[in-house]
């Protein structure tokens, strides 16, 4: 059977407390209406929005969960069913509110109460649906969802019902005082004592005025302005004087009390300023007085402490401070100062005129050195502040004007003494004292030049000191003074005149000095002593110099016409032959140049004298034929050396040293120091050249012989040796056996290696074959080169097909007759140095020559480059020369 209908045995629910249950049971029908057994097939929630229920385990029942929208459950049985909803919606049983006294502190601030309210299970309900009223709602207002709104001051109360259920809260509105401001700021007073009322009004933290509030006033600076307040609350504040005041007011009201503050100006309005004195005279710069101002209000009340500005019209002159207190700077006639305020002013004259106090002359003292000699006075006049007057007069009088005349400020010295000028100024005087004192300022002498023939002759002298202006002093203390009293003394002296004494040849300076008047002035003129000489001697006579460079002095003396002697007069003195010996004219010294006679002869004016000089040094003569120590074998312990002849053919012992100039090593000299006797010749040296320790090449250097005085010295001996490589001949069919080693020449062909060098003679058409080879225990790279006559390569060969490493020459025609040379050698280096001893590659060479005589051969070998072997391996190389009849 096919269910066509479905029936609940209930229609809708409704749950009034979570917890609560309802079970539904469906009953189905087929379509001739017939109730078909057994149940429906489900019966489940088909709708819940806000899933307010919850299965229970039994089958169709439902159990609340919480308030919400209906939910929906449907039966159903084959496509059949029925629908009915269950509404969850808790019903108050109990509730309290969770405050039962509130305080509101602001006009219109709101407060929501708090319920608890369960249903009859006990579970909390999210939002009881209550009625809510207030006692008095001018006071307080409660809207329908508890919220409580402040209207004004005052207690209420709050009322929440629910059906038989009730609930109370106290509620209380007082303001609390959070701001407090004047309605309109203070007025600037401007009267003395003048009064002006403020007000203030309080609000709450909402901004709500606080008609109750209780106000205090007070003045921060009562100085300025006092403040009190009334019992309406508003604030007087009265004037005391101009300036500021800061002025706090306070307001109470519920737990609060707001303060702020304020400012009061007092300005008072100035109806007229007088200041006294009226006129002011200052005497000194620096000086001041104070200006006292006095100003009246409209009321003619005194101002007290009023507020002015000062001015002065000419501040470079005369300034003034914020006080009225005026200072002078600089002499004025009149300079107004101004106080003024409020568009009130008046003016006071400042007069500034320094008076002198006190002098100082410039200079104190004044010293006048010449006659008619001016000096100007000038002094610093000061006032009583010490403040220099810079525009003034002083009067100037002379004591003694015959002394010192004075003409305004400028004073003339008239003839020697002392006086003194007086300066006059105001009340100030001073003087100055003036001391005429001619000063030396220039001095003749005459004559300015005499000349003295015979020894104590004399002249006088005579001198005129003069000042600056030329005026003649007539003490003027000279001092006289012989700057060469060799040549001509101070004999006697007096006031202006002195007497020269001769005393020998020569020019003298006289000095003539004075210092008059602390003045200082001298000349000189010049005293010629210059003998007529009768006759004149020449010492030593006939000296004989030993040795070149030797010097001696030659003096003169002789007779003046008196028949005096004469010591060293001044004579010119010249050599009649300077290559052999030199001399000062002046002086007499003389110099051995070279050997010979010569003349010497010394002049004075028309008197001469002279005398035969001998120079006799040793001279020295040396062979110094040129050493050549030609083709000395590398390594070789043989000297080659040669001997060079030293003679003296002079008059005096010749003492020689003989040096190496390069300091060659190779060469040695004996002896090195050595004595020769006058005109006897002596094989005095050895020369010797040794190669030992030298590689193959040309070495030069030189034997330097010198000699103390001696002619001819120094002498120079040229000096070379030439190191060769030897070169060793060979016969054809011949095999050597030999060695690289660092002591062998270098090859000249591989400059990296070291080599032995052979030689043979061969003819044109020889067939040459040569090799070189090691041992098998070495890795030497051989290198052979074959050379003609001229040094020129003609083969050369460096590995051997089928020898590895060795070197062939073979097959090889000579192109004619001749030397030929074969140098044996390797590619790089061959050898290396190894604690304790050096490793020497060995070698084995074999030359093969295709031709009936038997013609020697040879060859050298060298390396450079080092290679690394063992100690014990060696290497070796084999040459063998063979005939053509004997191969």
């Amino acid at each position: 059977m096919v269910a066509v209908s479905v029936s609940l045995d209930h229609g809708d629910t409704t749950l009034r407390s979570l917890g609560d249950s309802t079970c539904y049971g469906a009953t189905p029908r087929d379509k001739n209406g017939a109730t078909i057994p057994g149940p429906v097939d489900s019966i489940v929630v088909l709708a819940d929005p806000d899933t307010t229920l919850a299965r229970e385990p039994n089958f169709g029942c439902f159990r609340a969960r919480k308030s919400g929208r209906a939910a929906t459950i449907q039966a159903r049985l084959d496509t059949a069913h029925a629908q009915a909803t269950v509404l969850v919606r808790q019903a108050v049983a109990t509730f309290r509110l969770s405050q039962t006294a509130i305080r509101l502190r602001n006009l219109t601030d709101t407060l929501t109460l708090t319920v608890t309210a369960l249903d009859a299970n006990g579970n909390r309900i999210p939002r009881p649906a209550l009625t809510w009223r207030s006692t008095v709602p001018a006071i307080a207002t409660v809207d329908t969802a508890g919220r409580v709104t402040a209207v004004t001051n005052g207690t209420t109360q709050v009322i929440a019902d629910s059906g038989s259920l009730s609930d109370t809260a106290a509620v209380t509105v007082r303001q609390d005082a959070r701001s407090v401001a004047v309605q309109a700021a203070p007025a600037t007073i401007k009267t003395v004592g003048g009064l002006d009322t403020v007000t203030a009004i309080a609000k709450d933290s909402l901004g709500h005025p606080i008609a109750d509030a209780q106000f205090d006033w007070t003045s921060a600076d009562t100085m300025v302005a006092t403040a009190r307040t009334q019992l309406d609350g508003h604030g007087v504040l009265q004037a005391r004087r101009e300036g500021r005041a800061q002025i706090r007011f306070t307001a109470a009201a519920g737990d609060r009390t707001a303060a702020d503050t304020d400012s009061v100006t007092v300005q008072f309005a100035y109806k007229a300023v007088t200041v006294t004195p009226d006129t002011v005279t200052l005497t000194s710069l620096s000086d001041t007085t104070q200006l006292t101002p006095v100003v009246i209000d409209s009321n003619n009340t005194v101002v007290p402490q009023a507020q002015l500005t000062w001015a002065s019209l000419d501040q470079a002159g005369v300034s003034v401070d914020a006080s009225g207190r005026v200072v002078g700077h600089a002499n004025r006639t009149g300079v107004g100062v101004i106080a003024s305020g409020r568009g009130r002013a008046d003016t006071s004259t400042v007069r500034v005129s320094q008076r002198a106090v006190r002098l100082v002359p410039v200079p104190a003292t004044l010293r006048l050195t010449s006659l008619g000699a001016t000096a100007t006075l000038s002094d610093s006049a000061f006032d009583a502040r010490d403040s220099v007057i810079t525009l003034h007069s002083t009067s100037w009088t002379s004591d003694n004007p015959l002394v010192a005349s004075v003409t305004g400020s400028v004073v003339t010295a008239r003839t020697n003494g002392s006086t003194k000028i007086h300066g006059t100024l105001n009340a100030a005087a001073e003087s100055v004292t003036v001391d005429v004192v001619q000063a030396a300022r220039r001095v003749t002498v005459t004559p300015t030049l005499d000349t003295l023939r015979a020894v104590n002759a004399q002249v006088t002298l005579r001198a005129v000191v003069r000042d600056a202006r030329d005026s003649i002093i007539v003490t003027p203390g000279l001092v006289w003074q012989s700057l060469a009293t060799g040549v001509a003394q101070i004999a006697s002296a007096a006031a202006d005149s002195a007497r020269v004494r001769a005393v020998a040849e020569g020019a003298a300076t006289i000095d003539a000095r004075s210092g008059a008047g602390g003045g200082s002035a001298d000349t000189t003129v010049r005293v010629v002593v210059r003998f007529a000489l009768t006759s004149l001697t020449v010492a030593p006579a006939n000296p004989k110099p030993s040795r070149l460079g030797d010097t001696l002095t030659f003096t003169t003396s002789g007779q003046d016409s008196l028949g005096s002697p004469v010591a060293k007069p001044q004579v010119s003195w010249i050599s009649r032959t300077p290559a052999r010996l030199t001399i000062d004219p002046v002086t007499g010294l003389a110099t051995a140049r070279d050997t010979g006679d010569v003349w010497v002869v010394a002049t004075h004016d028309n008197v001469r004298d002279s005398t035969l000089v001998q120079v006799r040094p040793p001279i020295l003569v040396a062979d110094t034929t040129f050493f050549f120590a030609d083709s000395q074998r590398l390594g070789s312990t043989d000297s080659a050396f040669t001997y060079r002849r030293v003679t003296d053919p002079g008059t005096v012992t010749l003492g020689v040293k003989a040096r190496i100039a390069g300091g060659a090593s190779w060469l040695t000299i004996t002896p090195d120091t050595f004595n020769v006797a006058a005109a006897v010749g002596l094989d005095s040296i050895r020369l010797s050249a040794r190669a030992l320790g030298l590689a193959e090449g040309t070495y030069s250097d030189t034997v330097v012989l010198t000699s103390a005085g001696a002619k001819n010295s120094p002498e120079r001996i040229r000096v070379s040796l030439h190191v060769v490589c030897p070169t060793t001949a060979v016969m054809p069919d011949t095999s050597i056996a030999g060695t690289f080693a660092p002591g062998d020449c270098r090859s000249p062909q591989r400059p990296r290696s070291f080599a032995d060098l052979y030689q043979f003679n061969g003819a044109v058409g020889d067939t040459m074959n040569l090799f070189l080879t090691t041992g098998a225990q070495t890795d030497s790279d051989t290198y052979l080169y074959l050379l003609n006559a001229s040094g020129a390569i003609i083969a050369s060969n460096d590995d051997c097909p089928g020898l590895g490493r060795n070197s062939c020459i073979t097959q090889f025609r000579l192109p004619g007759g001749g030397p030929y040379r074969i140098e044996a050698t390797t590619h790089d280096s061959a050898f290396r140095r190894e604690a304790p001893q050096t490793t020497r590659p060995s070698y084995s060479e074999r030359l093969v020559r295709t031709r009936t005589p038997a013609i020697p051969c040879g060859w050298k070998s060298r390396s450079s480059r080092r290679a690394r072997h063992s100690p014990t391996r060696q290497r070796r190389l084999a040459a063998s020369c063979r005939t053509a009849g004997g191969a």
